[in-house]
């Protein structure tokens, strides 16, 4: 399942010499695949609503049920990565507005 994982992701990222997977396996039998990619392939490898990575694990998983296991996967940067910051809103210029008067109702 490891090889899988390293072959979907370097053939879907920029940067596949900075793919690394490290599998590990609990008490019960639950197989954990910690996928590390390039900060700049993130977005490749999670996809539009998660939609990309949500494939690679029913792809996995399919061969996990094959062989008879269970498998999860998670997915991170690289621990020497900045951390990604979303661009401040540019503050936008509004008039301030005067109540309008309503006439009284007679």
């Amino acid at each position: 399942m490891k090889d899988l994982l390293i072959y979907i992701l370097n053939n879907l990222v920029d940067n596949p010499d900075q793919v690394q997977v490290e599998e590990s396996v609990d008490e019960n039998g639950l197989v954990t695949l910690n996928a590390t990619v390039a900060s700049e392939d993130m977005g490749k490898v999670i996809g539009k609503a998660g939609k990309v990575i949500n494939a690679i694990r029913q792809v996995v998983r399919i061969r996990a049920i094959k062989e008879g296991k269970r498998v999860t996967i998670n997915v991170a940067e690289p621990a020497g990565s900045p951390p990604r910051v979303a661009p401040e809103p540019t503050p936008t210029e509004e008039t301030p507005t005067e109540p309008e008067e309503t006439p009284a109702s007679e």
